[in-house]
């Protein structure tokens, strides 16, 4: 199966197969994911998405959105083989988000680790490898 490997500093990039196969989607699509992984601690429901992304389309027609958003979204990274659900999750209330549980990098996650780690170390021990590995973003 591989890591998802998501970049969003910089632009969004994602990849598969150690970095060496590209995914491209549509700019619409990238932003769902992207949002869905900054939000990855919890589902949303969907008619929150929805109307954050198409809300200037009515209801129906952003419900509609989304979903046609997120089969295309799956069909990705979870083509045929991947288990449907290894990264993206509806639950039955009609919640989405991403799979944490799922086999996934993400330079943002990377990021807010590393900036806890040192945040809560004493200031006299802050290590500068990490401090320059915090540099690279």
């Amino acid at each position: 199966m591989g890591i998802l490997q998501v970049t969003l500093f910089g632009g969004i990039r994602i990849t598969k197969n150690n970095w060496t196969t590209e995914i491209k989607l549509p700019r619409e699509i990238q932003l769902l994911l992207a949002f869905l992984l900054i939000h990855r601690h919890r589902t949303r429901p969907r008619e929150v998405v929805a109307g954050l992304f198409w809300g200037e389309l009515g209801q129906d027609k952003a419900h509609a959105s989304l979903s046609n958003a997120l089969w295309k979204l799956k069909k990705v990274p979870e083509p045929a083989g991947i288990p449907v659900g290894t990264y993206l999750v509806n639950t039955h209330p009609g919640e989405v988000g991403f799979n944490r549980e799922s086999s996934y990098w993400l330079d943002v996650e990377v990021f807010e680790e590393q900036t806890c780690h040192l945040l809560a170390s004493p200031p006299d021990q802050a290590d500068k490898t990490n401090i320059h590995e915090l540099e690279k973003f």
